[in-house]
């Protein structure tokens, strides 16, 4: 808090105050911390995941019953092209690309339409499944359309992951019937195997061999030319020469785009400064130089002493008038310093000007001599990079003929290659039954393992959501970080419910006298700590503690921050100005009449109605008689007066008046006093209240402070309630050191 003064009297800016500087938006407008979150609602998740496995058991007996599914398959082993016709591979295939796309063909081979019609016409389906073909026979006859669509959804084919297995797959509500299912599509698939090792292939063989023979001899024709050309020089030499050509012009390149860069860059930097030197109006110095003459020894003495006289005329316009002779001196003695401060600057800045010049002009000769340099060596390596292009060009348009012919040669071997083993080796010796169908013991669906973990997992992720859509919806101030997520709002300080504090019950109105160990009284010092920083720094001294809503602890902050003002040996004055329901009479069990009512009625003068509280330091002027308590008298020139005459005989002015909810006496009074501090009350008012609370106190004559919240209560998962232990017994430890001591 600010330390007395003699002279009483302040300039506008001082009794005006700053005000609060924009703060961030919060991104979503509220933040939710997960661990508190669940130690919150432990008990509601605890009970929704029990739930959830009932409910997922319920779901598998109920399924179980209603709609089981078991799935048969059997299993064929794919294998490589054979080296010798009949003799397949057994290890790993050469061409693994080739392979991979030889057993994808095979699955969409087995779930084509062509072998799942085969299935649906075969006759054998209406005796091994006859349950499932009773859901596609329309007049007394299988309808093949109905049953394919029926059978795409319940069979499937797909690739064991890292093996050259196929597996064959269908699923029914009979175990039986999905056995049934498996065995008549692997009948299908083998024989639409057998039907395609049928095909003969010789004709198209023949002519792939006769193109394969022809670009065998053209590969050799070229090969031999190019022989004969790089007889003398190897080719590896050529690209390596090239290479380390390319690589320096390259460099060169390089070189010569940073340095024409940088020499753009001086040159214009040269003729600014030039331009500048031979300015008519005079030189306009750089904003570098100005701030590097700010540093020298000589310009910061003379500034200093300019700020000293400065700091000098401020000092005696707080005591006297603009005329006085004293005043008059010392701004004479500012004019001349700041010539003398201005000379200064201009030599300085003239010396190091045309230093900066000099060397700007000299980086320019050095820059264009090197640009010389680099262009000369370009030249020579574009000559070299010549020599080098026409020696290799007839050698890469001989290696690009023989590249494009081996690529096609490569191509046709392939095709002649497939097709020869097409002739020489059946295909369905490529794919051996590895496993039967086997009527399945375990349903597929539903199980265990699922069904439970899946509704407990659903009913804890509707009731986390509800959780999570409950927090976000309450819009109540439940401590200091629900002021913060309010657009440029201040948090002062905070203080703990006087129930959680270990110090142990009293009235909470003077926690701060009754138990100066506690946490609360701990709270309020650190309040008075914040305030009176930013009160001193800004002149203040007269305080409106401005309750949110009743119950909210207004007169409790005022009350209690008085004592702790009183307690660091400051003269503090807390004005009762609640006229509708006055307290602080009864805090420090004092009369009621003879208060502010009077002294605003001009019965009584501040000196008659200030009452002794047996607390050093500390007065108290009560509300008044019934009969005095006028409200519009808080609005008047007669209370700008009361103010006024308390701020030069108190260190600390406090006044606490009606919550800002019911009555308009706080925004009277908020515009008579230096400062404002909203009180609000945790999990009672809401962001959007304290949102409203504080711009109407902002556009007030005094500075708003910022916002206490009051009562605030330890959360689940939080870190108050230790916090608040923690100071207790650190507090309580000190004071028994000190009694042994």
């Amino acid at each position: 808090m600010p330390a007395p003064s003699s002279e009483p009297r302040t300039s506008p800016a001082q009794a005006q105050g700053p005000r609060p500087a924009p703060g961030p938006q919060q991104a979503g407008g509220v933040s939710i911390d997960p661990v508190k979150l669940l130690q919150k609602y432990k008990y509601w998740l605890g009970a929704a995941g029990a739930v959830g496995v009932f409910l997922g058991g319920a779901f598998h007996l109920g399924m179980a019953r209603v709609y089981p599914i078991w799935t048969s398959a059997a299993q064929f082993q794919a294998y490589p092209q054979a080296v010798e016709p009949g003799v397949p591979l057994t290890g790993d295939p050469q061409n693994k690309e080739g392979f991979d796309r030889f057993m994808q063909t095979q699955v969409r081979i087995i779930e084509s339409d062509g072998v799942l019609t085969r299935v649906a016409e075969n006759p054998a389906l209406a005796v091994e499944a006859p349950g499932w073909v009773r859901s596609v026979v329309e007049g007394g006859r299988v309808n093949a359309a109905k049953a394919l669509k029926k059978l795409k959804k319940r069979v499937n084919a797909s690739i064991l992951p890292g093996t050259s297995i196929i597996q064959v797959s269908a699923w029914d509500n009979n175990p039986a019937e999905a056995m049934a299912l498996v065995r008549l599509v692997r009948e299908a698939y083998v024989g639409t195997l057998r039907r395609q090792a049928s095909q003969v292939n010789q004709p198209q063989t023949d002519a792939l061999k006769r193109n394969i023979d022809a670009m065998g001899e053209e590969v050799t024709r070229i090969q031999r030319a190019r022989d004969s050309l790089i007889t003398g020089s190897t080719l590896e030499s050529l690209n390596e020469a090239n290479n380390a050509t390319r690589q320096r012009l390259e460099a060169i390149n390089k070189l010569q785009v940073e340095v024409h860069a940088d020499l753009e860059g001086t040159r214009k930097q040269r003729e600014m400064y030039e331009a500048e030197a031979n300015a008519p109006a005079g030189v306009t110095y750089p904003e570098m130089l100005t701030t590097e003459i700010e540093r020298e020894p000589t310009m910061a003495e003379a500034l200093r002493q300019l700020a000293a006289y400065e700091a000098r005329k401020k000092a005696l316009l707080q005591m006297f008038d603009p005329s006085h002779r004293e005043v008059r001196s010392i701004e004479f003695a500012i004019d001349a310093q700041q010539r003398s401060v201005d000379e200064i600057r201009e030599r300085l800045l003239h010396t190091r000007f045309r230093a900066l010049l000099e060397s700007v002009r000299q980086s320019e000769a050095q820059l264009h001599a090197r640009m010389v340099e680099l262009q000369s060596e370009r030249d020579k390596e574009m000559v070299r990079m010549a020599e080098l292009s026409k020696a290799m060009a007839q050698v890469k348009d001989m290696d690009d003929q023989v590249r494009l012919i081996t690529e096609e040669r490569r191509k046709m071997q392939t095709q002649f290659d497939s097709l020869r083993l097409l002739d020489q080796l059946p295909t369905s010796n490529r794919i051996v039954v590895l496993q039967d169908e086997r009527k399945p013991d375990e349903m597929t669906f539903p199980k265990l393992l699922i069904t439970i973990p899946a509704g407990a997992l659903l009913v804890l992720g509707f009731v986390g959501t509800l959780a999570v859509v409950r927090e976000l919806v309450d819009q109540r101030v439940k401590g200091p970080g629900d002021i913060a997520l309010i657009p440029r709002t201040r948090v002062a300080g905070w203080i703990p419910d006087a129930a959680q504090d270990p110090a142990g019950p009293g009235a909470v109105e003077t926690a701060f006298r009754d138990r100066p160990r506690g946490a609360v009284a701990e709270s309020f010092r650190q309040l008075r700590s914040s305030l009176g920083k930013r009160m001193q720094a800004a002149g203040h001294r007269s305080v409106l503690v401005l309750a949110a809503a009743p119950s909210s602890g207004g007169t409790t902050t005022a009350a209690n921050l008085a004592l702790a003002c009183a307690g660091a040996d400051q003269r503090v004055l807390l004005i009762d100005a609640n006229f509708r329901r006055p307290a602080l009479h009864r805090v420090f069990g004092l009369p009621e009449e003879g208060g502010l009512g009077d002294v605003l009625a001009q019965s009584r003068s501040l000196e008659q109605a200030v009452h002794k509280t047996g607390v050093p330091n500390l007065d108290v002027l009560t509300s008044g008689s019934r009969a005095s308590r006028a409200f519009e008298r808080l609005s008047s020139d007669a209370m700008t007066r009361l103010i006024a005459d308390a701020k030069t005989r108190y260190d600390v002015v406090l006044i606490d008046c009606s919550p800002a909810l019911v009555s308009g006496d706080g925004h009277s009074l908020a515009n008579r006093c230096d400062a404002s501090l909203l009180v609000a009350r945790a999990m009672s008012e809401t962001r959007g209240l304290i949102a409203r609370l504080k711009n109407e106190l902002q556009d007030n004559r005094g500075e708003f402070l910022g916002v206490v919240v009051n009562a605030v209560k330890p959360s689940a998962g939080g870190y108050l309630k230790g916090n608040i232990r923690a100071t207790h017994e650190y507090t309580s430890e000190s004071a028994g050191d000190r009694t042994a001591a």
